[in-house]
């Protein structure tokens, strides 16, 4: 929503596009905080599939409303029905919005360094070194409130309605269901967190985001199946070597 906003010109179009900004992630913070209430929400996490291949058969094409097969001409066709690629994937609403909520407060973290690294006065060699075209205006006082709150409010989102809201429902409190809610969150929570670690770690360490954060990352770590976690640290791995390759 944000990439075609333009923030570096002059004072006018700047006021004008954050604005614009503050309107778009208030509408998707609102988006997420509706949707992570619905009773059915780790349900939808896990729905019934339909094959990504165009379905040509007796019956009609797969799809939501109709999600019926035959199951022998499947086996004969495709061998092993595991092997193929089914929509959509598990926990894709989960990521969605996790990913929605640690994004804006990963952008408000880096207004907020940028805003007190301004306040501290920048050194002018650093200030040469960077190309005029990315010149930002500095943030004014109000503005870096506004960032302070957006920032706290998406982070508290994504912690009360999205991790602890499902993690104490007294329907998933078996040791199996704790483990699945909690791995549902890994891929979001450390892979957002490893984005966005250049800005946390300049935060004030007593600040409300990066301490709320912090228990994103501590609730996966402690709940989640070593098995998920393993295998989502080694994609990250293995992401971070074909960067470096290419």
């Amino acid at each position: 929503c944000e990439d075609g906003i333009d923030m570096e010109f002059d004072s006018t179009s700047t006021t004008a596009n954050l604005k614009c900004i503050r309107l778009t992630r208030q509408l998707r913070l609102r988006t997420v905080e509706k949707l992570s209430s619905m009773p059915r929400f780790m349900a939808l996490n896990f729905p019934v599939k339909y094959h990504s291949y165009k379905w040509e058969g007796p019956n009609d094409s797969s799809s939501w409303t109709n999600q019926a097969h035959d199951e022998n001409h499947l086996s004969s066709s495709f061998g092993n029905s595991g092997e193929i690629k089914r929509l959509p994937e598990s926990n894709w609403l989960a990521n969605l919005l996790s990913n929605e909520c640690f994004m804006i407060c990963s952008l408000s973290c880096e207004s907020i360094v940028s805003g007190t690294m301004s306040q501290i006065k920048i050194s002018s060699r650093d200030s040469k070194q960077r190309s005029a075209m990315r010149q930002r205006i500095p943030i004014p006082k109000e503005d870096m409130a506004y960032h302070h709150s957006i920032g706290y409010h998406s982070i508290s989102i994504a912690y009360d309605l999205l991790l602890r809201i499902h993690a104490i429902d007294s329907r998933y409190q078996s040791e199996e269901a704790r483990g699945r809610i909690a791995g549902t969150f890994v891929q979001p929570v450390l892979e957002n967190a490893v984005q966005g670690v250049q800005w946390l770690s300049k935060i004030d360490p007593g600040h409300k985001i990066r301490n709320i954060w912090l228990l994103c990352i501590l609730y996966v770590l402690q709940e989640a199946p070593e098995i998920a976690l393993r295998k989502q640290m080694h994609d990250m791995c293995i992401l971070k070597s074909d960067i470096k390759e290419s």
